[in-house]
């Protein structure tokens, strides 16, 4: 039972992370130059972005820090994150 959970937690890790991450990079650097009168409204998301990211870096330090005694544990997570990713990349290219 408990790797079954570790792998669900892989795999939504790997979608809800891919989504986060990329939505951070986004937020982080806005398509406007600075100087521009739309730069001052979207220089606004810039922490949103940084929040985003390191709340991804947290919960996978956290993840793999938690799953450091078992080897095994670590694999299973791991091959799971790899395998939501894909499904995150393979989905939003095909919307």
């Amino acid at each position: 039972m408990k790797k079954v959970l570790i792998s669900l937690w892989g795999l939504l890790y790997g979608i809800i992370g891919g989504f986060l991450g990329i939505l951070g990079i986004a937020f982080m650097f806005p398509e406007s130059s600075p100087g521009s009168k739309d730069y001052e409204e979207d220089r606004f998301f810039i922490p949103i972005g940084v929040i985003m990211l390191l709340i991804c870096l947290v919960t996978a330090i956290i993840s793999y820090y938690k799953l450091r005694k078992s080897k095994s544990d670590i694999i299973i997570f791991s091959a799971a994150l790899i395998i939501g990713a894909a499904i995150f990349i393979s989905w939003s290219l095909y919307y």
